[in-house]
C-alpha cells in the first residue's frame, strides 16, 4: 500500500473514532434520562398529591436536560448528581471503552444524595430538642404571657386559700376518708369473702349515705372488680395510650360522673381526644395542644327551668360572634354549646408525665384567654374564679392538678395524687375526688359563668 493510501484510510479512521465517541455518549445519556425521576420534595406544591397506578402508566416522562455531553445547562430542581465530566472518562483516542460505558450507566442508576450519618444523627437530635418538653416548659416561664409551675401543697405558703380548701378534702380523700357510702358496707363485706382486694376497706373509708351520696354513686363492687381487672390486663399487655383509655380511664370516669347509665343532669363527660385550642388563644407560637376527656356544662340541665331559654339564647348570641361559633376555647364540635370547666390528660402507665403538664399548662392557659376576653366584652370579672380544676392520669395513677391567673400569666399547680386503680380501695378514691370536682364545677363554676360571661 502506497504512502498517500495509507494517510487517507488514518483519516477516515480517526473521523470514525471521533463519531463513536459522539454517539456513545449521547447513548450513556439517553440512559441517564430513562432512569426514574427522583420524587419531589416534601415541602413542593404538590405535597400530599397522589396519582393512581394508572396514571404513572399514561404520563409521559418529564424530559431531563443531557448530563455532560453537548448541553450542560442544569435543572436547578434537579436531584444533584456527579458532574458528566467525571463520569465521562475516556479512553487516549476519545473513545468510552465498554466496560467504562457498563460501569458509568451503573453509577447514573444508583446514584441518590444519601445523608451521612454523622448529619442525620444530628439532625435527629435537633428534631428531639425542638420536641423536649423540659424545653418546651422553660421556654414557656419565660414567655410574659406563659405558664409557670408550682408545688400543690398545703405547706406552699404561695398556695391560695380557696384552692387550699378542696385539696384539703383530696387529702382526706386520699387516705380513704369517707369515700364509700355505708349502704355499700354489707356488700362489700360478702364481696372480701372472694376477692381479697375488698378486704382492706376500713370502717374509716365509710361515710353516712345523707353526706357522701350528696356528690355521686357509691361504683358497686362489681364495676370496681371490673375496672381492677381492666387495668390488670392493660398493664400486663403493655397497652398503649389508647388501650388504657378505652379500658379504664373513660369507663370510671363514666361510672364516677353518670353511675349505672347516663342520664340528664347538669355535669357531662366527654372524649375529646381530638380536640384543638383555637389559634386566637394560643401564646404567640404556642403549639396547639389536646387533652383525652372534658368534663362540660349541660346548659339545658339547668336546675333553673326559668332560666333555660335565657342561658340558650345567651350562648347562641356568643357564638355568633367568636371563633369558629364554639363557646370554649376549642373548636370541639361536639361541645360547640356546652362550656368546658375540668380538663383530663391521660397517659399510658410509665408515659411522659411532663409532656401531660405541658399539654394541660397550655390548654388552661387558652380557657382563661378565652374566660378573660368574655367577661371583659361582657363586663364581668375574673375575681370570682379562684383556680381552673384539671386532672392528670398516668395508667394507673389519678392526680389533681390546678391553675390560677396572676396578670397575664398562667400558674400550674402540680399535683396531687388521689386514687389508683391498683386497688379496690384506690378506684373507691378516684370516684370520689372526680365526683368532688364535678361537684365544684355545679356549685362554684357555673354560677359564676352565668353570671360573669352570660349575664344572666
Amino acid at each position: 500500500m502506497r504512502g498517500e493510501e495509507i494517510d487517507a484510510w488514518l483519516s477516515q479512521l480517526d473521523s470514525n473514532c471521533g463519531v463513536l465517541g459522539r454517539d456513545t455518549a449521547t447513548t450513556d445519556t439517553t440512559d441517564a434520562r430513562q432512569q426514574p425521576l427522583s420524587p419531589p420534595s416534601s415541602d413542593g406544591p404538590c405535597r400530599g398529591k397522589r396519582r393512581s397506578m394508572s396514571e404513572d402508566v399514561l404520563l409521559p416522562t418529564p424530559k431531563r436536560k443531557k448530563v455532560g455531553g453537548y448541553n450542560d445547562d442544569r435543572d436547578v430542581e434537579e436531584t444533584p448528581r456527579a458532574h458528566g465530566s467525571r463520569l465521562e472518562r475516556r479512553d487516549d483516542d476519545g473513545a468510552a471503552s465498554p466496560s467504562k460505558r457498563q460501569g458509568q450507566r451503573r453509577r447514573i442508576q444508583t446514584a441518590s444524595p444519601i445523608p451521612s450519618l454523622s448529619s442525620r444523627s444530628e439532625s435527629q437530635s435537633q428534631a428531639s430538642g425542638r420536641s423536649s418538653p423540659s424545653k418546651r416548659i422553660a421556654a414557656l416561664e419565660l414567655d410574659p404571657d406563659g405558664i409557670e409551675t408550682r408545688v400543690l401543697s398545703l405547706t406552699n405558703p404561695l398556695l391560695p386559700d380557696t384552692l387550699a380548701e378542696i385539696l384539703s378534702e383530696l387529702e382526706d380523700c386520699s387516705n380513704g376518708f369517707g369515700v364509700v357510702s355505708r349502704r355499700c358496707k354489707d356488700d362489700i363485706t360478702e364481696h372480701a369473702r372472694t376477692d381479697r382486694s375488698f378486704s382492706l376497706v376500713r370502717d374509716v373509708m365509710y361515710a353516712d349515705p345523707t353526706t357522701r351520696d350528696a356528690i355521686g354513686p357509691t361504683p358497686t363492687t362489681a364495676d370496681v372488680a371490673w375496672i381492677l381487672e381492666e387495668a390488670r390486663e392493660c398493664q400486663d399487655t403493655m397497652q398503649s395510650e389508647s388501650g388504657w383509655n378505652m379500658g379504664v380511664h373513660f369507663p370510671l370516669l363514666h361510672k364516677a360522673i353518670y353511675g349505672q347509665r347516663r342520664q340528664k343532669q347538669l355535669i357531662g363527660v366527654a372524649a375529646s381526644t381530638t380536640a384543638r385550642v383555637i389559634k386566637e388563644y394560643l401564646s404567640n407560637e404556642t403549639p396547639s395542644k389536646m387533652v383525652d376527656f372534658s368534663l362540660y356544662i349541660s346548659p339545658g340541665a339547668d336546675p333553673s327551668p326559668t332560666e333555660t331559654k335565657i342561658i340558650s339564647d345567651a350562648i347562641n348570641s356568643l357564638r355568633q360572634v367568636l371563633p369558629c361559633g364554639v363557646i370554649n376555647h376549642t373548636d370541639f364540635f361536639p361541645l360547640r354549646n356546652r362550656p368546658v370547666v375540668v380538663s383530663i390528660e391521660t397517659k399510658k402507665r410509665g408515659g411522659a408525665q411532663q409532656e401531660a403538664e405541658v399539654q394541660i399548662g397550655t390548654w388552661h392557659a387558652a380557657q382563661w384567654r378565652f374566660l378573660s376576653h368574655l367577661v371583659t366584652d361582657a363586663g364581668g370579672s375574673l375575681d370570682g374564679l379562684p383556680f381552673l380544676p384539671g386532672i392528670v392520669v398516668q395508667g394507673h395513677e389519678w392526680s389533681f392538678v390546678a391553675t390560677t391567673r396572676e396578670g397575664s400569666r398562667t400558674i400550674l399547680w402540680l399535683e396531687k395524687n388521689f386514687g389508683s386503680t391498683t386497688s379496690a380501695m384506690g378506684v373507691y378514691k378516684i370516684a370520689w375526688g372526680l365526683q368532688r370536682i364535678a361537684r365544684w364545677a355545679e356549685c362554684d363554676y357555673w354560677p359564676w359563668f352565668k353570671k360573669n360571661v352570660l349575664g344572666v
